[in-house]
């Protein structure tokens, strides 16, 4: 007889996993049926042998009844793991090898990787070479620390839940896929950003340089450096610096350019290095301090977070915000300030100033040149300097917080006047201000008391910046250029010259054995109206061996300026060079009696690594000199003076500000 068997259905089978250290072969493929042949193809192709090694590929099984074998054939998917996968359910036993191809990783694994759909509890601090986390695939960190030793690759297409670990890096190494929010970072070596980071805790360069590369590198806790440092300088780098608590640049911690950078901390950045930001300076939130160091803006200001009353720039210190200048017609906003936004704006009209840069910082207080009397002016000035400038014209604005009204000025805030101050010219401004001796005026200028704002148009030379009222209708009466006291045939010869006096009345000379308790020892007409030089003197004929001496200059109203006071010792016939009092809280005094730096000279004031802070052109009269130092010229801090001469330099000397 004769049985015709039907042809069977192909088998049954699932996708099949194995391990590369198991060696795995076709004999090693499953399926539910009969006889069953694998092939390299769902239809012809080449059966396979049993002993071929696997590979993470699709096999196809037949099956064979009664001598028919099936007319198609079952895909199975096949995926050989490298050592280093995760094989092992969700949960949290890391260090369990049943868990791994290969067993528990270490730092010289090839790679480790987190498979889709697996969810990881840490539960112990691994070290390893590369970690790979795939999609839909989730770590939580906990509270430890994985390492990604020996130069490894940390790739996130899942998702990382730093949580409150750590992740650390040594060697060259690098970070890829989704942008990822980490908790600590720490760097040991070079690391390479491929993807763009958030770091909400701390940041630690402990060696070698972070690569922003093309990314943004967002910083919202604090960055920590012993070596280490971060070159954001790629022509798609972005830094942010973000969070809620304030921030601290430590020094050396950028390398190069920032190509952009964006500041978003209502609480503040306080940088220990000088910055360059060659593209756009973002401030969204919050105010970054300079202190003794430079920001330099080589390309723009953001077009809406360019500074505000939450967002500036605070020129505290020495240090100052430096803009490069192109073009005329162009709005260059300075957004600085102190504990209160002053920004002042420049738009040039005139003048070579291509591949230049100018530089502007806020000061507070009274400008040093600038005496105090009866009239208005804001409470604040800006220190204006340019470089690689040729006869500059241009426009400027600023906006001053406040104003202060001098004892005895009745002026209102609309009294307020712009001027600039430069040693070749004195004072400046569009009308006659108070400290404007010379009468010269330049430009036009308006006030809006609403905003605050100064402007002033048909502006030329660069200097220092200020708001300053009328007087009461006067400028102040003199321009007292130098008081000095000098020892002959055991009489005190008292000195001093005015470069200009406007309603000046009298001159009174005081004089105290302590310093504290005053009288009168003699008055002297002044000159009332003068544009030249004017030189006083008096003898005491009294001999006195040592006591202090000041001026009382009073006007033909009746107002008055009290001068500070010198020294004279006649005991003394060695050279004096001296600070008092030191150390000093607020301003001090610069007490010289050296006959060999008379004439023009320089004070030159250093801070304790070498920077000079202060230099003050001076000229040295015969006898004792004193020159007033003012308190907003200098920190807190210990300071070291000299005064160089054209022939001759002083000894060094040592004062303590605090």
């Amino acid at each position: 007889s004769v049985t015709v068997n039907a042809t069977p259905n192909a088998p049954t089978a699932s996708p099949q996993s194995f391990c590369s250290s198991a060696s795995p072969t076709v004999a090693d493929l499953t399926a539910t049926g009969t006889a069953i042949q694998w092939y390299d193809a769902s239809t012809n192709g080449n059966l396979v042998a049993s002993e071929t090694a696997l590979t993470s590929a699709n096999y196809y099984a037949s099956q064979t009844v009664s001598s028919c074998e099936s007319a198609t054939r079952t895909s199975v998917v096949v995926t050989v793991n490298a050592n280093g996968t995760w094989i092992g359910d969700s949960n949290d036993d890391w260090n369990n090898a049943n868990n791994w191809c290969g067993g528990i990783p270490n730092s010289n694994s090839i790679v480790v990787s987190i498979p889709s759909g697996v969810t990881v509890n840490l539960d112990t601090s691994p070290s390893v070479s590369e970690l790979t986390i795939a999609s839909t695939s989730v770590i939580n960190a906990g509270s430890n620390t994985v390492t990604i030793a020996n130069g490894g690759t940390f790739t996130n297409n899942g998702t990382f839940n730093a949580q409150t670990g750590t992740v650390a890096f040594s060697g060259t190494g690098t970070l890829t896929g989704n942008a990822t929010t980490f908790n600590n970072l720490t760097t040991s070596g070079n690391l390479t950003l491929g993807a763009s980071p958030t770091i909400s805790g701390a940041l630690t360069l402990s060696s070698g340089a972070l690569t922003v590369g093309a990314n943004t590198l967002t910083v919202n806790g604090s960055i920590s450096r012993t070596s280490g440092n971060i070159d954001a300088s790629n022509a798609s780098a972005t830094v942010v610096f973000g969070g809620s608590t304030a921030q601290t640049i430590p020094a050396s911690t950028f390398t190069g350019n920032i190509n952009n950078l964006t500041l978003n901390n209502s609480a503040g950045l306080t940088t220990n290095q000088s910055l360059t930001v060659a593209n756009t300076l973002n401030l969204s939130s919050g105010v970054l301090t300079l202190g003794t160091n430079n920001l330099t803006l080589t390309g723009s200001l953001h077009a809406s977070n360019n500074g505000s009353s939450t967002a500036f720039i605070n020129t505290n210190s020495s240090g100052a915000f430096i803009r490069s200048i192109s073009s005329t017609g162009v709005d260059y906003k300075f957004p600085v300030g102190l504990s209160d936004y002053a920004p002042i704006s420049v738009n040039f009209t005139g003048g070579t100033i291509a591949s230049s840069t100018l530089a502007s910082r806020a000061v507070s207080g009274l400008h040093p040149e600038a005496e105090d009397g009866a009239y208005i002016r804001s409470n604040l000035y800006w220190q204006m300097n340019q470089s690689g400038m040729t006869n500059p014209q241009y426009n400027v604005s600023f906006t001053y917080p406040g104003v202060t009204n001098g004892a005895g000025s009745s002026e209102t805030e609309a009294n307020l006047l712009p001027a600039k101050w430069s040693a070749s010219t004195g004072w400046l401004s569009s009308g006659s201000c108070a400290v404007c001796y010379s009468g010269s005026t330049m430009g036009t200028s308006s006030i809006n008391t609403g905003t605050k704002t100064l402007t002033w148009n048909g502006v030329s030379g660069f200097s220092d910046f200020g708001g300053f009222g009328e007087g009461n209708g006067s400028p102040l009466p003199v321009e007292l250029l130098s008081f000095s006291g000098n020892c002959e045939n055991d009489q005190t010869q008292l000195t001093w010259k005015t470069a200009s006096e406007n309603n000046s009345d009298y001159f009174e000379v005081l004089k105290s054995q302590d310093g504290e308790n005053w009288r009168v020892i003699n008055t002297q007409s002044a000159a009332g109206f003068s544009t030249t030089l004017q030189t006083y003197s008096y003898t005491e004929l009294e001999k006195s061996n040592e006591a202090y001496y000041r001026l009382n200059q009073v006007d033909i109203n009746g107002n008055y300026k009290l001068y500070d006071p010198i020294y004279v010792d006649c005991n003394e016939s060695d050279n004096k060079f001296e600070t008092y009092p030191n150390p000093s809280s607020n301003g001090f005094n610069i007490a010289l009696n050296d006959s060999k730096l008379k004439g023009e000279a320089v004070i030159i004031i250093r801070d304790a690594m070498g920077k000079v802070i202060v230099e003050k052109s001076i000229f040295v009269e015969e006898g004792i000199n004193l020159y007033p130092v003012a308190s907003i010229e200098l920190e807190n801090g210990v300071y070291f003076i000299t005064i160089e001469g054209k022939q001759a330099q002083s000894k060094l000397i040592k004062h303590i500000k605090n």
